[in-house]
């Protein structure tokens, strides 16, 4: 049977995937030598159902029962093959992770106290609008455009120094790219929702505020 699969991960999962081949065991060592020296690295992959350590000391007892010079004691399940391998790898990313996070709320908290005391220093000039004709939609949307505006140049700016320093961890990542723009995007819009959020409370405090109060003070 000829035919083809999907690539599959070797040893680690950060090497570059290389070009692989499968040989029946039916060509005889003779036949399987002539395409290299993989016969010293032979593997059995079985697939079953059922608890794994049953199954280990099952295979065991196989190999045990057809040659007792066989090395059964390397016999192993995928998933600790996994986690001895990327044991290190995990601990990394999530220490990584948890370094995002705490960065990540001190960002949220920087960015409502710029804007909530942005929005207070505009009270008077809100209370002012008001006392003159303006509307509540208006002046809610005059505020949330500064506040927009005053963000964004943020975003960017951090967005491209993010671009840059993900190259650093480029290759410690699998599966997603160092510029992924669904973590990008989602960033933005969480900071500009705290943003917009930290707007709202001393707007909403402005525009209840009595325009005849402020102009007499």
């Amino acid at each position: 049977m000829v035919g083809v699969v999907a690539n599959v991960v070797r040893q680690e999962i950060s090497e570059p995937r290389a070009p692989m081949i499968y040989l029946p065991l039916s060509l005889g060592i003779e036949g399987l030598a002539a395409f290299g020296d993989g016969l010293d690295h032979m593997q059995y992959v079985v697939r079953a159902t059922g608890q794994q350590r049953v199954i280990v000391e099952g295979m065991r007892a196989v190999f045990r029962a057809s040659d007792p010079d066989l090395p059964s004691g390397s016999v192993t399940t995928l998933d600790d093959l996994v986690t001895a391998s990327e044991g290190e790898r995990l601990f990394e990313a999530q220490l990584l992770a948890a370094s995002a996070a705490a960065a990540l709320a001190l960002a949220m908290i920087g960015v409502y106290g710029v804007s909530a005391h942005s929005v207070d220093d505009q009270t008077r000039e809100i209370a002012v609008r008001m006392a003159l004709g303006a509307r509540g939609p208006t002046v809610t949307g005059m505020v949330l455009r500064q506040t927009l505006m005053l963000v964004l140049p943020g975003l960017l700016v951090g967005s491209l120094a993010s671009l840059i320093a993900t190259r650093a961890i480029e290759g410690s990542l699998y599966g997603v790219a160092a510029a992924d723009p669904v973590t990008y995007v989602g960033v933005a819009l969480l900071l500009g929702a705290v943003a917009m959020a930290a707007a709202f409370v001393p707007l909403r405090r402005a525009t209840g505020i009595d325009p005849a109060a402020v102009l007499r003070a």
